[in-house]
């Protein structure tokens, strides 16, 4: 019963480890390979819904994913400007 309990909290210790480390890697590295894209996405609390951001001018969109086509939609959070002095390229 000792052994059962001792390689029962190694192996959930050892499962919350790697479960923690993989997903924090995967966001730094993201996020660091476009450094210059126009729209950025940025997950949120829930798994389905991103924020959506151009760089550019500040506008964001919320973006809900589904698996199903009818539960996909992208509506406006903010489409004001936030810049006041935009140069042409």
């Amino acid at each position: 019963m000792k052994k059962l309990l001792i390689i029962c909290f190694i192996s959930l210790t050892t499962f919350y480890s790697f479960a923690q480390t993989n997903n924090k890697a995967t966001k730094e590295v993201s996020l660091q390979n476009n450094g210059n894209a126009t729209f950025r996405l940025f997950s949120t609390q829930n798994m389905w819904i991103f924020i959506k951001l151009n760089t550019r001018n500040g506008q964001m969109w919320l973006v809900q994913f589904s698996m199903k086509n009818e539960g996909r939609f992208v509506t406006p959070l903010n489409l004001e400007s936030l810049i006041t002095n935009v140069i042409a390229p």
